[in-house]
């Protein structure tokens, strides 16, 4: 959203306007949705239209079971592990 902008004293300090606009946000999103030769991408990180290389912590399942739980109890979500 628009808010990041118009953000300029947090926390006790004074700061830039952080952020990107909506269009600027969206545009990943509408890449990945309408380019065909992404059709059949998956399992993949985008970030401000580039793929994005992952290390092997983002895709150690032990670790994203243990964020899911965590998430779960923080969120008061039901533990569902079919999700996973």
């Amino acid at each position: 959203t628009d808010i990041a902008k118009h953000i300029w004293y947090l926390n006790g300090k004074f700061s830039l306007p952080i952020g990107i606009s909506l269009e600027e946000g969206a545009k990943t999103q509408l890449l990945l949705a309408t380019s065909p030769e992404l059709e059949t991408a998956t399992g993949q990180y985008w970030s401000v239209g580039k793929l994005v290389k992952t290390g092997p912590s983002e895709k150690d399942e032990k670790m994203a079971k243990k964020l899911w739980k965590v998430s779960c109890e923080l969120t008061g979500m039901e533990d569902i592990e079919d999700y996973l």
